[in-house]
């Protein structure tokens, strides 16, 4: 699944920046970057999350009394449960794992093993009953995370924090650029190559698919204006968003059937590029722990359409601005037909 962009280059650096930082033939490590995982203001602290990147299933929560989001392997390293099921212990805050009741601190250090009673401290200590942690961080509104764990990584994750200003999008786009009306989220069952394709390397298709919105037509080349109020801007994006992932779905279905494509134009230029780049720099692919169409169970090619574009479950679960929308219009159409 896409939840808000997978991309390290857009996300806190450019291409040419990230380029010229892992030199001409080196690889890159996907697994040494800053991701934006999920947006603060729409967690839960009460409650665990489960969340995927790059493969990892992985559990996003806050230690009670606490402002600093952690994130986890999500599996408890005791009978392998997903941490993602427990909850957060009231008594001190503490990840609770709801399989045996063994309990993490924000570290991932064990504080307590039920089952166990004189051993409790030399069991619990030991570095197996840890569970897996990541660097994490909060800049410009979104938890962001390092998907490398250890000590090393831990170092590593602070450093470029240090050397770069922060893992956020200012450095990109300039503090007067960014956050215009907030921020918008939907998981799309789309491949990240052809989203990242799509929307940060192919500017030529949106006066041509998105005729139409705002100021864009098929004879203009002006960006698009965001409209102030949340919810009525999000259903504007997601129009726009619903032809992309038809696309895009359609797009992942024909490269997995290995489909040749004929990219003659300079329009072409940019995608093939950022093509190039993957082969040579990034190994061809993103490197998902497993099969990026197993972690989202149906891939988006195959997907009925109604499934494709569900608005509900990919964007309106996860926006408390939605939600209320939602439930408010849910009201109203309650009272509507009492009425009638």
């Amino acid at each position: 699944m896409l939840r808000l962009s997978l991309d390290p280059f857009f996300w806190g650096r450019n291409g040419d920046t990230a380029a010229a930082e892992i030199g001409q033939s080196a690889v890159f490590d996907w697994f040494k970057a800053w991701y934006p995982l999920a947006i603060a203001q729409e967690l839960d602290p009460g409650i665990p999350h489960p969340v995927q990147l790059l493969g990892k299933s992985l559990v996003l929560w806050r230690p009670g009394g606490e402002k600093t989001w952690r994130v986890f392997e999500d599996r408890c390293p005791h009978r392998l449960a997903p941490l993602s099921e427990g909850r957060i212990d009231a008594t001190d805050g503490s990840l609770f794992c709801n399989y045996h009741g063994w309990r993490f601190d924000g570290e991932g250090k064990c504080l307590n093993i039920p089952q166990l009673a004189g051993q409790q401290t030399r069991i619990s200590d030991s570095p197996r009953a840890c569970a897996v942690s990541y660097p994490t961080y909060e800049d410009e509104g979104l938890v962001w995370v390092w998907p490398s764990s250890g000590a090393e990584a831990h170092r590593e994750a602070e450093s470029w924090r240090q050397s770069n200003g922060g893992p956020g999008i200012t450095p990109l786009t300039g503090p007067d650029e960014h956050l215009v009306g907030g921020w918008y989220m939907r998981d799309v069952p789309v491949r990240w190559e052809t989203v990242r394709e799509n929307a940060f390397n192919d500017p030529s298709h949106d006066n041509v698919l998105h005729h139409g919105y705002f100021i864009a037509n098929r004879s203009n080349a002006q960006n698009f204006l965001q409209l102030a109020e949340t919810w009525k801007g999000h259903l504007v994006f997601h129009d726009i968003l619903d032809a992309d992932i038809a696309i895009q779905a359609g797009v992942d279905r024909n490269r997995a059937q290995k489909k040749r494509v004929f990219t003659p134009s300079a329009a072409d230029r940019q995608p093939a590029a950022f093509h190039q780049w993957l082969r040579k720099h990034g190994g061809g692919a993103v490197p998902f722990e497993q099969n990026p169409d197993a972690a989202v169970g149906v891939p988006g090619g195959q997907m009925q359409r109604e499934l494709l574009l569900d608005r509900f479950l990919s964007h309106t679960v996860h926006c408390s601005a939605c939600r209320k929308a939602y439930n408010a219009m849910q009201l109203l159409q309650k009272v509507a037909l009492r009425e009638a």
